[in-house]
């Protein structure tokens, strides 16, 4: 399987097209755009589903279990793990989206923190809500001990 330009990633044995997943939540009514990629983790194999997404509103612990119930629509290998909410991203002179720079950051939060858009901050799922993705979050799942 061979990634093609960005519009697909594979998860759990699974290809995941990311056209499919940001049509999914562009549904939301508190979304107002997202752009889908894939990133590696250590410790795992594929890529995970990350998404950045525009909100239309801030981003609130009711908005995250909200989100978070929305994408449920998905198969679980679709689901994005990932949430980077974001003011803005990279598009080109035609405005088409970028992910080679997201994804080339990932979700190592010292790489989001100095990138690009550092103001962005990262969720991931836990339970049946998108919570902080922390600096220990990152160096459990570095060191093997989370299992998605």
């Amino acid at each position: 399987f061979v990634d093609r330009i960005g519009d697909t990633f594979r998860w759990k044995s699974e290809n995941v097209s990311t056209n499919e997943v940001s049509e999914v939540l562009g549904y939301h009514p508190s979304v107002h755009e997202a752009n889908v990629y894939g990133v590696e983790l250590p410790h795992h194999d594929g890529r995970a589903g990350c998404a950045q997404v525009i909100l239309s509103e801030p981003a609130s612990e009711n908005l995250m279990k909200s989100l978070a119930e929305h994408a449920r629509q998905l198969p679980g290998f679709a689901r994005p793990i990932f949430l980077r909410v974001s003011k803005g991203g990279p598009v080109t002179g035609t405005m088409k989206q970028q992910k080679h720079m997201l994804r080339r950051e990932g979700v190592d939060i010292e790489k989001v923190r100095n990138g690009e858009v550092a103001e962005d901050v990262i969720y991931w799922l836990r339970g049946d809500k998108y919570v902080p993705f922390t600096e220990s979050d990152w160096s459990q799942l570095q060191g093997g001990k989370v299992k998605l």
